[in-house]
């Protein structure tokens, strides 16, 4: 109802025909009540030569609707630009590329105002403000398809924003707070920014590999070309890693993956291909990091081969009760071979073996029962019948047919 209502006002002011700022009031149960001023202007560009600069404000809506009517036929995509000029800053070129579209692509509405003399935007209340100071503005709105040359007379236009914004001194005040809170948050955000790219400029991107990074992070911030509010996390800095699986592309051309490093230590990947120039510092890192790892991995070797070693001591003392030397290595071999207990050599408490099987004048079966902590007794069924263990072999260990010891 509101977009209508809009619509309708500006249908009634196409017959107007005096170069003056006109002003008037109006609305409905439903939307509320509006104040709308504007003015008639003349356009280069048939049909539209007579285009509409409006300002209207409802009562109950925060934002105002400051547009321009009449002036083409425009739509997403066309490359549309509004460019203006005031008759007391005759060199002064503003230009607009903030606003939006009316469902009939017949009415541009104005959000924000490059500034020519300074990086910050005039907001719409800032660039109304100047409505008020000079007679006369003429605007050129422009797409791929042609442009339209206006003027606007500023005549009493006074008098009719006054009419619509009676406290436009306050909305300027409170616009410049607000674009200045948001200055300085982009301020502390490009510090961010410029330290960490300053800290990966050691790693020595590509020149094109750096330029992107640096978009990429803009944007993530929200200082880019695509704006927004951007992240709030707080990166400390940028990992640089060759790319996983792919090794040979890093070792020949440099490819890298890039990640932001949070203050907890975790790892965000950033979204873009990068290249490492063939003199960076990054495969020398590499090296080293391969070169550290392989002595952590023969450290880790030594230390548990020194620990099996231990392991294995102990076992054979506890097998030093059998005075048969063959017997002893024979059993040894079987326990650190077998699945269920080579791994676990420090578990052992105890081990016994029961010998039985006797013929042709020697001993042919055996079964070794080991002890572990916490676990049921383990047997190892095996033949011994290559040892050569005789009656007397086996009672000089102190030992018997067919019991354990």
């Amino acid at each position: 109802m509101r977009n209508l209502l809009l619509l309708l006002f500006v249908t009634s002011i196409f017959q107007l025909n005096a170069q003056t700022w006109k002003y008037d009031s109006g609305g409905s149960d439903f939307d509320g009540k509006y104040k709308s001023s504007y003015v008639q202007g003349k356009g280069s560009e048939f049909p539209y030569q007579k285009p509409i600069l409006a300002i209207n404000k409802f009562d109950n809506a925060n934002d105002i609707n400051f547009y321009i009517s009449n002036s083409g036929y425009f739509s997403e995509g066309t490359g549309v630009s509004i460019f203006w000029v005031f008759n007391n800053e005759p060199d002064v070129i503003y230009s607009t590329y903030d606003f939006s579209y009316s469902s009939d692509g017949n009415t541009l509405f104005i959000k924000e105002i490059n500034n020519p003399k300074s990086e910050d935007k005039l907001s719409a209340y800032e660039f109304i403000n100047k409505l008020k100071s000079a007679s006369k503005v003429s605007v050129r709105v422009s797409n791929d398809y042609g442009k339209n040359d206006m003027s606007f007379s500023l005549s009493g236009s006074t008098k009719a924003i006054d009419f619509v914004l009676p406290n436009l001194d306050d909305l300027i005040s409170e616009a410049i707070e607000s674009k200045n809170d948001q200055n300085n948050i982009k301020k502390e955000k490009q510090i961010k920014v410029d330290g960490l790219l300053e800290d990966i400029k050691s790693k020595k991107l590509s020149e094109s590999s750096f330029n992107t990074l640096k978009r990429q992070i803009e944007d993530d911030f929200g200082i880019g070309l695509l704006g927004g509010e951007g992240t709030n996390k707080s990166y400390k800095s940028i990992k640089v890693a060759p790319k996983k699986y792919e090794e040979q592309m890093f070792l020949t051309y440099g490819y890298v993956s890039l990640y932001y490093v949070l203050e907890d230590g975790s790892e965000e990947s950033i979204y873009g291909t990068f290249q490492v120039d063939m003199d960076s510092p990054i495969f020398e890192e590499i090296k080293q990091k391969e070169k550290e790892e392989a002595e952590r991995e023969k450290k880790k070797a030594e230390e548990k081969e020194k620990l099996a070693k231990k392991e294995k001591e102990k076992v054979v003392l506890m097998l030093k009760k059998y005075s048969y030397e063959p017997l002893q290595k024979f059993i040894l071999e079987k326990i650190t071979s077998n699945y269920q207990t080579k791994n676990r050599l420090s578990e052992i408490k105890e081990v016994k073996i029961n010998i039985g099987g006797y013929k042709y004048k020697k001993f042919w079966d055996c079964i070794i029962e080991v002890q572990l902590s916490n676990d049921p007794l383990l047997n190892i069924k095996t033949y011994v019948y290559d040892l050569e263990i005789s009656k007397k072999i086996l009672k000089s260990m102190g030992g018997k047919n067919m019991v354990s010891f």
